[in-house]
């Protein structure tokens, strides 16, 4: 797929500069910025195709899809979508203003300019509408060209005129020093926690953990029996040790009892000890490691369970991002009635792939299975009642 940046024309009138003024930033001027992209023939309607990333401010990013075989909307038209990639401080919250201040129109065309086709986006992107598209030709009409052209203009991008002085997009961690905490996770010294997760033990640091999960604050705020009895435990042995070397009886270097400080005993017994060991690393180096094989404890479920349970957003976000990244006409069944019901937010993403991939879900043998031994998922029935009339909808139109 070819790429091809077109043009960032100023498109800034006496209103956008009043309106600049009154925003009291002089520095910037609105321009409109269209991002083109050529896909050549022959088109495999089969498969969605996805444009490389690309950017309409230093942490605003964006994708477009192209599925050539349509959907249950209109199973006879090619849909084009933009995709909105959210950034670090997007996965924090559920709306996102700074991206609907755009007026995105996306466009097909033919590289000669046989045909063009355009649509204009006016619905608001958020955490949980995270892409947008159209139908934007007849897919019998693609077999007749040996390329096309998908692209997507921006009215209202901010250019500024001074020069850019942070690294683009932000500096990266160096990986030394990503490595070196690591390295202090599950280690005994200088760390004041110790959990027992099922029969295996990690170390942790209630510094690090409190301040990256409000959970873990509020755990380490808390008085438990546990901690309460291992800072007694320790302090008894500090008591005696400073009595034995008052009277002489005991020599420092052969001490026996090790002198630290108070140590918070955690047990967690509902999850695998490599989930949760996974959860800890990214708390300690915002890195996480997801393992999709089917004998692996660090999948995209796992992760998103457990992320959920510690209320660590940044993770759960991502492991829901690999879970509908993911989806696939044979398994999105399974995966909405098995797993996805319990949360709201990924019970909708997953229905809006299963609503616009019916007419090739429902041949597959995932999807007849599921409906035969329907009665033995709990949320069978709420699930299709909220199906249904989007189904409808569908066909309707």
């Amino acid at each position: 797929m070819a790429q091809r940046f077109i043009d960032a024309r100023n498109m800034t009138s006496a209103d956008d500069y009043d309106e600049l003024n009154e925003s009291h930033d002089k520095n910037m001027v609105l321009v409109r910025s269209t991002f083109e992209f050529i896909i050549p023939g022959p088109f495999n309607t089969a498969n969605r195709m996805f444009s490389p990333p690309f950017a309409t401010s230093e942490n605003m990013f964006w994708q477009l899809e192209f599925c050539p075989s349509g959907t249950s909307k209109d199973a006879h038209s090619a849909f084009l979508y933009l995709r909105a990639i959210p950034n670090e401080e997007e996965l924090k919250v559920p709306q996102w203003p700074a991206r609907n201040q755009f007026s995105p129109r996306i466009y097909l065309s033919h590289h000669n300019g046989l045909f063009s086709r355009e649509k204009q986006l006016n619905k608001e992107f958020s955490g949980t509408s995270r892409k947008w598209g159209k139908p934007i030709c007849k897919t019998s009409n693609l077999i007749n060209y040996d390329s096309i052209k998908i692209g997507v203009t921006f009215e209202g991008a901010a250019f500024r005129y001074e020069k850019q002085s942070i690294p683009f997009p932000t500096r990266a961690v160096p990986v030394q020093l990503i490595n070196a905490w690591e390295k202090q996770l599950d280690s005994p010294h200088n760390t004041d926690t110790q959990f027992n997760v099922n029969g295996h033990i990690i170390y942790a640091s209630s510094i690090i953990l409190s301040n990256r999960s409000e959970y873990f604050c509020n755990m380490f705020q808390g008085h438990w029996a546990e901690s309460i009895m291992a800072k007694k435990n320790v302090e008894g042995r500090k008591e005696l040790n400073g009595r034995d070397r008052e009277g002489g009886g005991v020599n420092i270097e052969e001490e026996s009892f090790p002198v630290e400080k108070p140590m918070y005993i955690i047990n967690v017994t509902d999850c695998n000890h490599e989930t949760f060991h996974e959860m800890l690393r990214f708390l300690y180096t915002d890195r996480v490691t997801i393992d999709n094989t089917s004998d692996s404890k660090r999948t995209a479920f796992d992760i998103f369970y457990i992320a959920d349970k510690y209320l660590i957003k940044e993770l759960r976000e991502i492991a829901k991002l690999d879970i509908v990244g993911r989806l696939s006409v044979d398994s999105v069944t399974k995966v909405l009635f098995e797993h996805v019901w319990k949360w709201e937010d990924l019970k909708k993403d997953v229905i809006v792939y299963f609503v616009e991939n019916f007419d090739k879900i429902r041949d597959t043998d995932s999807f007849k299975n599921t409906v035969l031994s329907g009665g033995e998922y709990s949320h069978f029935g709420p699930i299709w009642l909220e199906i249904f009339p989007l189904l409808r909808l569908s066909k309707d139109a």
